[in-house]
């Protein structure tokens, strides 16, 4: 599966909502900055403080690998910074191979959101600023993660959201960046992502000047995923098929 962008002016949404966040403490780190830890959030919006999002399965809890520092990328074009970064993810360590043992198995980022799957595997994913949405996946019982994967490259400033959600084996994100954002502006790029298989390949639908998807829902029927975002005049939903991956973005009068 391969990702693609939508051209700009479609699936613009309603007005911006009030009530978004404001930044997240920085995350310490001396480049690239990040947020992380439990996000929050009022009704099924995306910005505003309340009750924490439990459905989405976000990870900080100790001894669940969240408590230390940034461990270093195996990923040479995210640990880098090639192609205008802002240096890339500082590398805090070598990893060292004993006589007779085979090398230490790759670690993770703090993720900025985890989920558990079905049959045991574990997705996380995490802003690095200036480069984009980073992705790492592990297997069921296994402790090694796969190598940071770049899902969706932007120099634009992260917002606070990030969700994960899945559907079996089928696993959905939902992330937006924009200039100020977490200062409150409205987000300028808006992802929709799909991960099936051995998520090693991934769906990316990007809207510009767009509110954010609300939610992701499954349909039991053809397993299709829309991705809607609700006003008091309309519903804006984008669609992903396993066999088709995204449609364009609707406009649906209530």
């Amino acid at each position: 599966m391969t990702g693609r962008r939508s051209t700009g002016g479609r699936g613009r949404g309603p007005a911006a909502r009030q009530g978004w966040l404001s930044p997240l403490s920085p995350g310490g780190l001396a480049e690239p900055e990040r947020t992380s830890g439990r996000l929050e959030g009022v009704g099924s919006g995306w910005y505003g403080r309340g009750a924490l999002y439990t459905a989405l399965d976000l990870i900080d809890q100790p001894g669940d690998g969240h408590a230390g520092t940034r461990s270093p990328s195996a990923d040479p074009d995210v640990r880098s910074g090639a192609a205008g970064g802002n240096g890339g993810l500082r590398r805090a360590g070598t990893a060292t191979k004993r006589p007779g043992t085979a090398r230490t198995a790759p670690s993770h980022a703090r993720f900025d959101a985890e989920i558990s799957l079905p049959d045991g595997r574990r997705v996380g994913m995490y802003y690095a600023t200036g480069r984009g949405l980073v992705e790492q996946h592990r297997g069921t019982g296994s402790a090694a993660w796969s190598t940071p994967h770049l899902l969706h490259r932007t120099t634009s400033d992260p917002c606070q959201s990030l969700r994960l959600k899945a559907f079996g084996t089928t696993v959905a994100a939902i992330a937006n960046w924009g200039v100020y954002c977490a200062d409150g502006e409205p987000p300028t790029e808006s992802l929709a992502a799909v991960g099936t298989g051995n998520l090693s390949e991934w769906d990316t639908d990007v809207t510009p000047d767009f509110d954010g998807w609300d939610a992701v829902k499954a349909s039991e029927e053809t397993g299709e995923l829309s991705f809607t975002n609700g006003s008091v005049e309309s519903v804006t939903r984008l669609r992903w098929r396993r066999t088709e991956g995204f449609s364009d973005v609707e406009e649906i009068p209530r």
